[in-house]
């Protein structure tokens, strides 16, 4: 959005570029993407270039499992990749290289481990290792880097915030603290084309918003707002706009807001998303070539299932329910290209079943199917 906004001042410079192995998972890198372009961050639902819809959803016996679905049909497919899990999985899909079509999960087990596994298109069998022993709480958070390189954003039991990361081809994770304290919720991490890693979280109440520069072990961190929060906040970078980063979160009244600001200065504006008692983690999406709109979804505290939107340079947001579905998380994502541009698709579990839901771009009127049932977690 073009609003007149401002962000907090960086401090230091960009330092030289981390240095290890190459990760086990592939063994070409992803090719660099345009300069204007953040790497992917992950989701729990992500697309494919084919129209294929895949989920990483936790079932009622704690099973992770992949879901997958061919564009046009209302049939889904899905398969075991490990067994005993208490949080959401964090997705991303490689594209590009040898590896292409690659996914890549990160998921905390039952016992507090934090787990990576990895499968190559048209396989059923996962790879896995171990990221990190914990105990960790909540969900990860991940991005792929252009260079191939994974980072993923974890919280452990014992208040520390965590960054790990690993290069391509290779199984050792290396890993720092970014900050220590008490948490609520879990991460958002995004990393801009620079290499700098930003992750908002909620800390001590407080919306808090951290950033590093690529080579670094430090962490610089500003408040975003003083809250108190409840939940997980959802961060998003916006392409060619001076470094614009957006979040949304819940506070602990249930008000949902929005928070933009530029880089290189403090301040954070916000403006109210909607009226109401929002509940959960909200999922926000920055919809490609439609005048910088803004997409968020996010459940109700009577079990409203709504869908926001606004467009670059507004403060008014329009807003319309998609079900009464009675949830409180929920993944979003936009079809890009093909004959159904600019769809909109979530996911949710509504009692114990996985719901996908979908509407074309400038419609009011959303389909639903039942994805698959026993499901508890996504």
């Amino acid at each position: 959005m073009t609003r007149r906004k401002v962000n907090r001042h960086r401090v230091g410079a960009i330092l030289s570029a981390i240095v290890g192995s190459v990760m086990a998972i592939c063994v070409a890198a992803v090719p660099a993407m345009a300069d204007t372009v953040p790497p992917p961050a992950s989701s729990q639902m992500v697309q494919r270039a084919s129209g294929e819809t895949d989920i990483a959803a936790v079932n009622s016996g704690h099973q992770l499992r992949f879901l997958w679905n061919f564009q046009g049909q209302h049939s889904w497919s899905n398969d075991l990749v490990s067994s005993s899990f208490q949080s959401a999985p964090a997705l991303v899909q490689r594209v590009g290289g040898k590896t292409n079509g690659e996914m890549d999960i990160a998921a905390i087990t039952s016992t507090g481990e934090l787990n990576f596994y990895w499968n190559f298109q048209g396989q059923t069998k996962w790879n896995s290792e171990i990221v990190a022993k914990g105990p960790f709480t909540g969900r990860p958070t991940m991005v792929l880097r252009p260079s191939g390189e994974v980072d993923i954003a974890a919280i452990t039991k014992g208040g520390a915030l965590l960054f790990f990361w690993n290069f391509q081809g290779s199984h050792t994770w290396r890993s720092e603290t970014v900050s220590t304290g008490t948490f609520a919720g879990s991460p958002s991490l995004v990393q801009r084309p620079s290499g700098e890693s930003d992750i908002a979280v909620v800390f001590d109440g407080k919306l808090r918003f951290f950033w590093n520069f690529q080579g670094s072990h430090s962490w610089s961190s500003d408040v975003v707002a003083d809250g108190p929060f409840a939940g997980s906040p959802v961060l998003v970078q916006r392409p060619g706009s001076a470094g614009e980063m957006d979040i949304a979160a819940v506070t602990s009244s249930g008000r949902l807001t929005y928070y933009w600001n530029f880089q290189n200065h403090f301040n954070w504006n916000s403006e109210a998303v909607a009226f109401g008692r929002f509940v959960g983690t909200p999922a926000m999406l920055l919809r490609p070539g439609k005048a910088g709109e803004m997409d968020i979804g996010a459940f109700t505290f009577n079990g409203q299932l709504r869908f926001m939107w606004n467009f670059s340079g507004s403060r008014s947001w329009e807003n319309e329910l998609v079900a009464f579905a009675g949830s409180s998380k929920l993944a979003m994502v936009q079809r890009v290209g093909g004959k159904t541009d600019g769809e909109t698709d979530i996911a949710a579990v509504v009692g114990n079943r996985l719901w996908f839901w979908w509407n074309f771009q400038g419609s009011h009127q959303w389909h639903s199917e039942e994805a698959a049932s026993g499901y508890s977690i996504i």
